[in-house]
């Protein structure tokens, strides 16, 4: 069976968007529920994280480093 090429494209502030509450989103009980239908779908060819910092301010900068090593992790478990 010939599958077809999956460019997966993961926006942090789909795991935590600073204008509902800049702090104290439970953000991994969201990457939990993706990583849940990430592990029915056929590995990724190509995956891409935005940051969602520029031009507007989606995620806040004070936890995007750890949301992103949270998601890259995640990522990891599945795929590494």
């Amino acid at each position: 069976m010939h599958h077809h090429p999956i460019i997966l494209d993961i926006d942090l502030d789909a795991f935590h968007l600073a204008q509902v509450d800049p702090i104290n989103q439970p953000y991994l009980d969201r990457v939990m529920q993706v990583k849940r239908i990430m592990e029915k779908i056929p590995k990724p060819t190509v995956i891409t994280v935005t940051r969602s910092q520029t031009p507007t301010t989606y995620v806040n900068p004070a936890i995007v480093d750890r949301i992103e090593r949270d998601c890259l992790n995640m990522l990891g478990e599945l795929y590494g």
